[in-house]
């Protein structure tokens, strides 16, 4: 089973959905920790640790810049997408390197990265971030959006 973070709760891949149109009415409703998160993210835009992203027109989300707010793997959920490891990377030993060694048939990489979660020790596959942009889809798609800032300010 995949994990996924949605206003400091860990639900189900399964409940994403529903947990995240439950998520975007509340944070729609303007609630006083609506404009704290609200200001936050703008705060983070401002001192260049997030991005504004428009999407389907008047949604704007605010997109963090941090390998956090990634799907969090368990074992089951790896093997069901077809990885066989999230604590080894294709290139190296996964756990320091990250580099020009790091390519294509390199000596240092594996014959099948899409066995792996992550390329190097840092940086998910392509069939990882695939994976996440579905994800993404799914949450924008469940939520009803209106534009944040407009909220905010």
């Amino acid at each position: 089973m995949l994990f996924w973070m949605v206003d400091n709760i860990v639900v189900p891949l399964e409940n994403l959905e529903k947990e995240t149109i439950k998520w975007c009415r509340d944070i729609l409703r303007n609630s006083p920790t609506t404009i704290r998160v609200l200001k936050a993210a703008i705060n983070a835009v401002d001192d260049g640790h997030a991005e504004l992203q428009v999407y389907h027109y008047s949604c704007t989300i605010a997109v963090f810049q941090s390998p956090i707010i990634t799907p969090i793997p368990t074992m089951k959920s790896l093997f069901r997408f077809g990885f066989e490891s999230a604590s080894v990377a294709c290139c190296a030993t996964g756990m320091f390197e990250i580099g020009y060694a790091c390519s294509r048939g390199s000596m240092f990489s594996c014959s099948d990265a899409s066995k792996f979660f992550f390329w190097d020790s840092f940086h998910p596959i392509e069939k990882t971030n695939n994976i996440v942009a579905k994800f993404y889809s799914v949450l924008l798609d469940a939520c009803d959006c209106k534009n944040l800032l407009q909220c905010y300010k």
